[in-house]
């Protein structure tokens, strides 16, 4: 075989390799999505425990600023409204 047909052969076979990955990426990525969806509170109460600093606050009844909070989860792609939000901390009371 040809130098130039093994590379090609070699391209070819990365390029398939990366777009399994991509696929499989979008499949996970769509799977989250539709768990955010059904399980938001799980997500925000997950988020709220492996995040170190606010949960100290939260164990400790530090005050928050509910707006920071907001915020630093719709920064890190968890949607919610403000009115779920704050419903959701008062049913964890």
């Amino acid at each position: 075989m040809s130098n130039k047909r093994i590379r090609s052969m070699k391209y070819n076979n990365d390029r398939q390799l990366q777009e399994n990955c991509i696929d499989k990426e979008k499949k996970c990525n769509n799977r989250l999505d539709r768990s955010k969806k059904g399980n938001i509170n799980q997500i925000v109460l997950h988020y709220l425990k492996n995040n170190p600093n606010l949960y100290m606050n939260i164990l400790t009844y530090t005050p928050l600023e509910f707006d920071i909070v907001h915020n630093m989860l719709k920064s890190d792609g968890i949607i919610i409204g403000q009115q779920k939000l704050m419903d959701l901390f008062d049913d964890q009371v």
